[in-house]
């Protein structure tokens, strides 16, 4: 027989509570919501939830009611399809993989002219392995010894090519993934079902610190609404409460987005951990520091 690890209340079913934590429960209909009298426990349709399990006519359910544990019957169960939690983001290893790719790419690139001019010299020792610009120089040399003209000097047209500094990629910031310097964060999509106990379980944190951190924030949470998470904090030590922005055009830097938007710069590169004349990307979130909530 399931146990009642919940204190009945008046107006809630005490074996209704959360999966991980039976002796919490919601106040309204949400999928969160599990019966730990049946075995599984198994999350019960929106219409049982506000028929019985949410109401006073929970004593009246047959699922309370039995003596023995049993399955939830198909007709009082919701389907749930549960998202994998804790699962491990590929981003991290789709960018190593790119990133040796274009290693391997640079170093053959370095390495294969010296190949081709070496096989060149051995083969054809007489073959001069200067740069094309170099030998139209010494045509136009020649052609101006056969004017005649002494008096005017050739003057080389080889110019030296420009060095070519490599640019780092900028990989940016978009939904889930994490990002930061000292405190990393995440901006998160809400979906159905979802609240800030079950956020803040998820990503080690707390409710109180999650509300901190959002810039008026309201509460409870709405679906398709964006939150700021911070990921394993326990402690606010100082954070400000942050407005997540999204960037919509190509070329903006948080120099520029600090002056638009009239906020010390140092701040937004500390807290987004991008260089303040980075180029950032259009479709990527920055935090945006305001008042503390505290």
């Amino acid at each position: 027989m399931a146990t009642n690890l919940q204190t009945p209340g008046e107006s809630v079913c005490p074996y209704l509570g959360l999966l991980k934590d039976p002796a919490t429960s919601l106040t309204y209909p949400s999928a969160e919501c599990y019966c730990h009298r049946t075995q599984p426990a198994a999350v019960p349709s929106f219409e049982q939830q506000l028929s019985s399990c949410l109401t006073e006519q929970y004593t009246s359910c047959r699922i309370y009611k039995a003596q023995t544990e049993h399955r939830m019957p198909e007709e009082l169960e919701m389907k749930v399809k549960r998202r994998r939690k804790g699962r491990k983001k590929p981003f991290p290893l789709i960018i190593l993989a790119v990133t040796l790719i274009y290693i391997l790419i640079a170093l053959i690139a370095y390495f294969q002219p010296d190949k081709q001019d070496d096989t060149l010299m051995a083969s054809s020792p007489t073959m001069s392995t200067a740069p094309t610009s170099l030998a139209f120089s010494i045509i136009t040399q020649r052609n101006a010894i056969a004017t005649n003209s002494p008096t005017e000097a050739p003057s080389p047209s080889h110019q030296p090519k420009p060095s070519i500094t490599p640019t780092e990629i900028h990989e940016g910031h978009y939904l889930e993934t994490p990002f930061g310097k000292e405190q990393l964060f995440i901006v998160h999509h809400v979906s159905p079902g979802e609240s800030l106990l079950f956020l803040a379980t998820q990503y080690n944190t707390t409710p109180d610190i999650i509300k901190a951190v959002n810039y008026q924030l309201i509460v409870p949470i709405w679906v398709d609404s964006i939150l700021i998470i911070p990921l394993d904090c326990i402690d606010l030590a100082g954070l400000p409460a942050f407005e997540a922005f999204q960037i919509t055009e190509n070329g903006l830097t948080l120099r520029e987005l600090a002056e638009g938007l009239a906020i010390d710069v140092e701040a937004l590169v500390d807290y987004n951990n991008i260089p303040a004349d980075e180029c950032l990307l259009n479709g990527e979130w920055v935090l945006i520091p305001r008042a503390n909530n505290q």
